[in-house]
């Protein structure tokens, strides 16, 4: 990739094993299969006209954030219950970035099994 994967190194902002993903990307056809993944979860157009809203999520949930994520803040992640209806339960992970599972992986698994009783 151009300049040794430098956007991507810049983007990323250290979050995740850079290195391992710079490999695993660099594979033929592997790149255009992860970016695809994104292109196909940008929200869709809504006609301007009889604009109903997608039926709220009816079923209990947790959001977890970690403190340290560059990507997701942390408001985006309260406001997750404007589209639901079902009960909901916040947790923020302290010194955990983007993939809290690498980074705190045994205060997440406890919310999980915990929330999962």
């Amino acid at each position: 990739m151009r300049n040794d994967w430098a956007f991507f190194k810049d983007w990323s902002r250290g979050q995740g094993d850079t290195d391992r993903y710079v490999r695993d990307l660099a594979r033929p056809g592997a790149l255009t299969a992860a970016l695809n993944w994104y292109r196909a979860n940008v929200r869709p157009q809504m006609p301007v006209e009889n604009v109903q809203a997608p039926p709220k999520i009816s079923v209990p949930a947790m959001g977890i954030w970690g403190d340290g994520d560059p990507f997701l803040t942390e408001d985006h992640v309260r406001k997750s219950p404007e589209r639901l209806s079902g009960s909901w339960r916040y947790e923020k992970i302290t010194g955990a970035g983007h993939w809290i599972m690498l980074d705190q992986p045994a205060e997440l698994n406890r919310l999980l099994l915990d929330y999962l009783k």
